[in-house]
């Protein structure tokens, strides 16, 4: 997304925009409202760190030459105008007014797996612009939410579609477990037919595109002719949802209470800011992490183990970073180690800070390796926990030992 931002302000469009909307996950966190949610992720210009929610909030990101450009991050239910809908109750649906009124949209989407249809690519990403929070109430219940996401797509019709296929998720959960062994397909998708687009996604994931009610019916009314550049293949090793959950789930749409029970005990434990509301963490607890330790994930959970103690087995004598700062060194691999590395090596004195796909570490700029921002982020935050410098002694040596370790298995 950085990366789309960067290359629109070079192409000299100043006015850029990314949009979010508040969504069933406010049920069962804190703080889950769209700007917090963006600027926690990094979408502020990839500075780590969150704000309260605002309507909007300006960003900034690096270009080449290392001057910052500004884009806004705008919460889409914080403005909303009503339109005339005759296939909505009442014959109304609220729009988030910025939607609506842009000029030129994109739908940017992950490359990842859902139970809600099978996948989640443009289509699905635009039901997301859709303002109501609790969407199982406003839009799932009476109606389903296909008929308001075609609705809306008439109403604000999507010029541009992207698929990030760089890294992607799958199986059961792809859309939400948080320590997934990351796929990495190796590709971006792109073109001016949203649906031609995700077509194609659905070819190289190895799904039926109608297997998603949503997306079936905006095939049926915005299908048009196109030049593919370039072959498709479906992926040998992706990991796709069954074919019986997909059908169960638009029969429950209707019965809310339901479906927010399923929402509530499938959600993760949470993160700060992102805290799990009581209720929820309890069911977690007691009924969801058992079954997906050994039903869903087991061997993406047992992989990841295996090799934590293997690499801390290997680098004992080197290992004398504080645990809390051992355990994010565990979530990076040897790209970001490097990376880090260099960040630690610089002795940096002032804040490391991301922005877009740049690391500024004491006045110097660190281009970063292609990651997933979970991973990156984590870059900034070891830094700052580094107080003295028998600590960034300590962690250069336990990197060096970790980097050391990881390249003598691969060259294996």
């Amino acid at each position: 997304m950085l990366a789309l931002v960067e290359y629109l302000h070079a192409k000299g469009y100043p006015n850029i925009s990314v949009v979010e909307c508040s969504n069933a996950y406010e049920l069962t966190f804190s703080n889950r409202n769209p700007i917090t949610v963006m600027t926690a992720m990094g979408l502020n210009g990839g500075v780590h760190g969150f704000v309260s929610a605002l309507p909007q909030a300006t960003a900034h990101i690096a270009n080449t030459d290392g001057r910052l450009k500004p884009y806004r991050l705008i919460d889409l239910g914080a403005d909303t105008t009503e339109i005339e809908a005759p296939d909505m109750p009442g014959g109304k649906l609220k729009l988030a007014t910025h939607w609506l009124k842009a000029d030129f949209r994109i739908s940017f989407a992950k490359f990842k797996t859902h139970v809600y249809g099978g996948y989640t690519l443009l289509v699905k990403n635009t039901y997301g612009c859709l303002p109501e929070g609790d969407k199982m109430w406003h839009y799932h219940r009476p109606t389903g939410c296909a008929r308001p996401t075609l609705v809306q797509l008439q109403a604000c019709p999507v010029h541009f579609g992207i698929v990030d296929g760089i890294t992607g998720a799958d199986g059961w959960l792809g859309v939400k477990w948080d320590r997934v062994i990351t796929r990495e397909p190796g590709f971006l998708l792109a073109g001016r037919s949203m649906i031609e687009t995700e077509k194609v996604a659905c070819r190289i994931m190895g799904v039926r595109i109608d297997r998603s009610l949503m997306t079936q019916a905006a095939v049926d009314l915005y299908s048009e002719p196109i030049k593919l550049n370039g072959k498709v293949r479906p992926l040998k090793k992706w990991w796709n949802v069954p074919g019986w959950i997909i059908a169960g789930f638009p029969t429950t749409e209707k019965y809310y209470r339901y479906y927010t029970f399923q929402q509530t005990v499938s959600d993760g434990l949470g993160s700060p800011p992102f805290e799990r509301k009581p209720v929820g963490l309890a069911l977690s607890y007691l009924l969801v992490i058992p079954v997906l330790l050994w039903a869903f994930h087991r061997r993406h959970w047992v992989l990841r183990k295996l090799k934590d103690w293997r690499l801390h087995r290997a680098v004992r004598s080197a290992a004398k970073t504080p645990p809390r700062i051992r355990a994010d060194l565990d979530r990076l691999d040897a790209p970001e180690l490097e990376l880090l590395l260099a960040c630690v090596q610089s002795e940096a004195d002032q804040t490391v800070k991301i922005y877009g796909h740049k690391v500024r570490a004491n006045g110097q700029w660190h281009l970063m390796p292609n990651s997933t921002y979970a991973k990156l982020v984590r870059i900034p935050e070891i830094m700052a926990a580094l107080k003295t410098p028998p600590q960034r002694e300590a962690c250069i040596q336990e990197i060096t030992a970790r980097l050391s370790f990881l390249q003598s298995t691969c060259q294996l």
